[in-house]
């Protein structure tokens, strides 16, 4: 694992050092979002609380700008030491895929698919720029090892400290909120026909989700009198992937300001009111444009699955592409086995796959949005190669 951890380090840091003479040794930002979490987390330290410079309280879940906000008080306002941290925990990311790889299927597994996080292009560069992907993937992957360890020795112990994991990883992205349905989901697989486990197991995981949600669902309510556990960010990105307009792209982020993207009387952005205004005005357009809308997840499978941006580097679709494709195809195989031998233990690495892919096409889609989901995809490609390879040795 320390052999993973260092090789993994050493990729992620020679980025920063190298990447376009050492532009990422600058504390200049380079991604949408940055400006917007790094705004939060200065008025944090200022002790203005989590909010925007005009005045919006629900903009963003707490976790990354706190990250940063501890990040900036170690070190000073420095971009740089964020991404170097970040560099760090993206280099143990790749052991907690080898621990779920073990965890899931077999040591080999685990190796294998360590192995390719290590070296996959989009791992390496993500932990350069300040959003969200980084963090929220070793949260994802953290939360999902526990709940495979509590599969593995039925210990509700593992169980309490996946839940409270996946509630902070809730509070990074709020997109995975909904996920606890399918933790429910599949302890109900698990126990099904063992009431008294499945009732104990549920309250652990309800008590352990509530207690991290909890507090910010509060905050929330004395400032806006109405219950978000979240961001009021929903009701936007679900009209900008749903109306007239919309192309099956990120929604239009460069059409922000425009009144034809945004109506005028959806009011200003990011209230409860407007969020409110811009969900009902996106399922009036699914309801009414059924096949429009469907034309629209088809588009937004395509701009999340492409292999790489389309003004990318030919050096960076060259290494995008390369391990890309064959990931791809070997996590179907890898799928496919997985429910021919284990159930209950796979499905919930595969609940996580179809449910981030699933948001995406209802709402707004991004390259950078599977990047959370390709740890997993690439544990599924690992079995296979692994099986295949078996069978060739057996053969031979």
């Amino acid at each position: 694992m320390l052999l993973i951890f260092t090789f993994a380090l050493l990729l992620r840091v020679g980025f920063l050092l190298f990447y376009n003479n050492g532009q990422m040794l600058s504390d200049n930002f380079y991604a949408a979002d940055e400006s917007s979490y790094d705004q939060i987390a200065v008025n944090f330290l200022e002790g203005k609380g989590m909010v925007t410079d005009d005045g919006l309280y629900a903009r963003r879940v707490p976790v990354y700008p706190f990250f940063l906000a501890v990040v900036y008080f170690i070190f000073g306002h420095s971009f740089v030491a964020v991404r170097f941290i970040q560099s760090a925990l993206s280099a143990i990311s790749c052991i907690l895929v080898y621990l779920i790889g073990l965890e899931a299927f077999n040591k080999r597994c685990g190796i294998v698919a360590a192995i390719i996080c290590v070296i996959y292009y989009p791992f390496i560069y993500m932990p350069a720029y300040l959003v969200t992907e980084s963090f929220f993937t070793f949260l994802l992957l953290s939360s999902v090892y526990f709940y495979l360890r509590y599969y593995n020795l039925r210990n509700n112990n593992y169980l309490f400290v996946a839940t409270l994991l996946l509630g902070i990883a809730a509070l990074c992205r709020s997109v995975i909120f909904p996920f606890i349905v399918f933790v429910f989901i599949w302890l109900l697989i698990i126990y099904t026909n063992k009431i008294n486990k499945l009732i104990k197991a549920l309250l652990f995981v309800l008590v352990g989700f509530s207690l991290v949600i909890s507090p910010w669902a509060f905050r929330n309510y004395t400032i806006y009198k109405t219950f978000i556990p979240g961001t009021l960010e929903t009701g936007l990105f679900l009209y900008l992937g749903n109306n007239h307009l919309a192309t099956g792209g990120t929604g239009g982020w460069t059409k922000w300001g425009q009144d034809q993207f945004v109506p005028q009387d959806s009011g200003k952005l990011f209230t409860v009111e407007s969020d409110r205004e811009l969900t009902k005005k996106a399922i009036e357009f699914i309801s009414h444009n059924p096949k429009r809308f469907l034309w629209l997840c088809w588009r937004k499978m395509v701009n999340m699955w492409r292999p790489f941006y389309a003004d990318a580097r030919f050096l960076n679709k060259l290494l995008m592409s390369l391990l890309y494709v064959p990931i791809m195809i070997l996590a179907v195989l890898g799928i496919f086995l997985a429910f021919s031998n284990s159930l209950a233990k796979s499905c919930l690495l595969f609940f996580l796959i179809i449910y981030l892919n699933v948001i995406s096409l209802i709402t707004i889609s991004s390259i950078r949005y599977r990047y959370p989901i390709m740890p997993f995809l690439i544990i599924f490609a690992a079995s296979a190669l692994v099986y295949l390879k078996g069978k060739v040795f057996v053969k031979k």
